[in-house]
């Protein structure tokens, strides 16, 4: 994962392109994010799992074998509130209209 980052930093700092550079700047912080995420989500998994999760890398789907470990590892209702949630923000984006418990409010603008 560092060797990732370090690439993509030696890259940005070696281009002269403007637009490339600002992509960089917007893509390394997430890029670390995830990471960071991906490393403490695979400390949570029991050891006894990690050979068999990273088989599935090489999987184009998902194979029944591996059906007990998306089980114990994957809150689908959890992932589809993310996905909700993020159609939610996308649409209120989008519209500027927000949901709210006593019908729909217009945000106000100030142009």
């Amino acid at each position: 994962m560092l060797l990732v980052m370090d690439d993509y930093e030696t890259k940005r700092e070696a281009t002269t392109n403007h637009t490339l550079r600002e992509a960089y700047d917007k893509m390394l912080p997430t890029l670390s994010y995830l990471f960071t995420r991906l490393a403490r989500n695979w400390q949570e998994i029991d050891p006894e799992d990690k050979d068999a999760i990273a088989k599935l890398d090489g999987c184009d789907s998902f194979p029944d074998w591996a059906l007990p470990l998306k089980l114990k590892y994957i809150d689908e209702e959890k992932g589809y509130k993310l996905e909700l949630l993020k159609s939610l923000i996308t649409l209120v984006g989008r519209t500027g209209i927000e949901p709210a418990t006593n019908g729909l409010k217009v945000r106000c603008s100030t142009t």
